[in-house]
């Protein structure tokens, strides 16, 4: 009964020792997967971080050019305002050729032309 008590003690502290290693290698797998994730939620954070610093730039830059084209806006309607009024001036104008629209036309027409050559 000695030499069977000793083998079954010998495979009990086999299998004890198949278990130990087995959770060794488990516990290694464990680390490395626990690495893993934590380097993949390292590099998501940093991708967060990037995502977030591209939105600021963005929206800088979009408050910037809003602020430009509000600017180009007054500034087009203040050329119109002035276009406008030009353009009602000469509409007040008497006609040059009266009854005749057409000779009217031709004579602001190169009254215009010569002017611009001033």
């Amino acid at each position: 009964m000695l030499n069977l008590f000793k083998s079954a003690e010998a495979a009990s502290t086999a299998i004890l020792v198949a278990a130990i290693c087995g959770l060794g290698l488990y516990c290694v797998h464990l680390k490395r997967e626990l690495a893993d994730e934590i380097d993949e939620r390292q590099a998501m954070a940093a991708q967060a971080a990037m995502c977030r610093l591209n939105m600021e730039a963005l929206a800088q830059e979009s408050e910037q050019r809003a602020a430009e084209a509000a600017k180009a806006l007054e500034q087009a309607k203040v050329r119109a305002r002035t276009l406008e009024q030009r353009a009602d001036r000469i509409l007040r104008q008497p006609a040059a050729v009266p009854g005749d629209d057409c000779a009217s036309a031709k004579a602001r027409a190169r009254a215009w032309l010569e002017g611009r050559g001033q």
